[in-house]
């Protein structure tokens, strides 16, 4: 049972509803963290909001949404425009491990110099490879 006075019924127009829905929403939001899309779907499901139209909304965005994909994915995958072209970088920084090795053996690259560029190019191939997994799971259809 609520412990709030009771108020008189009056109307009110529906801009004016929508008006102070917002602005009571952008005021919990400045001392909340982030929301779950499933704990807005049910909010909105609840206020009598279709789904179809919150579908909508969730589509176009809007001001203040912050990406869904994680920092690491989006610098890994940063500027590569498919799946094919992540995967050839993943190829790529694989394939020129041996070719940095036997530049190293055959006294071209120092072994130091060698270690420290395949272990950079090891670690790039490994989190481009994760990140494109992460993307698989989400769908390349959806990216930030």
């Amino acid at each position: 049972m609520s412990h709030r006075p009771v108020e008189r019924a009056r109307l009110v127009e529906p801009h004016v509803a929508h008006d102070i829905l917002a602005r009571a929403a952008r005021i919990e939001a400045e001392a909340e963290s982030s929301y779950r899309v499933s704990h807005l779907r049910e909010a909105a499901e609840e206020a009598g909001i279709s789904s179809s139209a919150f579908g909508q909304a969730l589509r176009d965005g809007g001001q203040g949404i912050r990406s869904a994909t994680p920092l690491w994915v989006r610098v890994c995958l940063s500027g590569v425009p498919s799946r094919r072209a992540a995967m050839v970088f993943f190829g790529a920084f694989f394939a020129a491990i041996p070719a940095i090795l036997a530049a190293a053996i055959a006294g071209v690259l120092p072994a130091a110099s060698a270690m420290s560029i395949v272990i950079f190019l090891a670690f790039a191939g490994w989190s481009t490879g994760e990140a494109v997994r992460w993307q698989d799971r989400r769908g390349w259809q959806h990216r930030d």
